[in-house]
């Protein structure tokens, strides 16, 4: 919606500079930037039935162990992820400040941008996923539980990633080290821990995504964390 709105303006401004520098006046060209703004509160309409449709998302029987909705990056409505049938937990992104809603919606990765995200489980506990920029274009997010920071999760850019085509973070729990990577091509992501594939993320065709572990070789403490991970992953890399 917030691209439209801009490509009006730009527009509009572009034809009135046109008509004070030459004398020049296309009346179609006018009509075209209004079908720019009369689009825009569609794509709004769009966002927000994507919204409702997170807040609604049930699961289906099925042996997975997580799944969620994840049709909606930029909103701030509530979405779920359940075990199987049952609600583990709920999440969704905070902003700060309103015009950094507009800024991540005019990006072409909403989710890359002032990416804050608030969870509540359902044994309680709470944390909030903080981000900030650092060097060469790789971020790190801060997993708080109330003012504690519990762990930390960052992008990982190096130059053989990036020939590789692949999207990579780093979730580091105390002493424990896990990774997550995709193929910038494709929508699966692998989890690693210790550099041994321990679990993979799928999205079906209706945007529900599902998360599978070795339980074998994941911490119960841990669990939550691995979630959080997933979806930090997911927004970050459009996944």
């Amino acid at each position: 919606m917030t691209k439209l709105i801009s490509l009006f303006f730009v527009a509009l401004t572009g034809i009135g500079l046109r008509w004070a520098i030459l004398g020049e006046y296309d009346s179609s060209q006018l009509q075209l930037t209004f079908i720019f703004l009369g689009a825009a509160p569609l794509f709004l309409w769009i966002s927000i039935r994507q919204k409702h449709k997170d807040a609604d998302y049930s699961p289906l029987p099925s042996s997975r162990q997580w799944t969620t909705s994840l049709k909606d990056k930029w909103l701030t409505g509530e979405k779920k992820i359940f075990q199987g049938e049952e609600l583990v937990a709920t999440y969704n992104r905070v902003y700060n400040k309103s015009f950094h809603k507009i800024i991540a919606d005019l990006m072409r990765t909403p989710g890359l941008w002032f990416l804050q995200l608030a969870f509540q489980f359902k044994d309680g506990r709470t944390f909030t996923v903080t981000s900030e920029e650092n060097w060469k274009g790789n971020a790190r997010y801060t997993i708080w539980e109330g003012n504690t920071e519990v762990a930390t999760i960052r992008s990982d850019l190096k130059s053989e990633h990036v020939k590789k085509l692949l999207e990579h973070t780093v979730l580091e729990i105390g002493e424990h080290v896990y990774e997550f990577r995709a193929r910038t091509v494709r929508s699966r992501i692998e989890v690693l821990k210790d550099g041994e594939l321990i679990g993979e993320v799928e999205r079906d065709l209706t945007g529900v995504r599902s998360l599978s572990l070795n339980s074998s070789e994941v911490n119960v403490e841990d669990e939550p964390f691995l979630l959080m991970g997933w979806i930090v992953f997911s927004y970050r890399y459009n996944k």
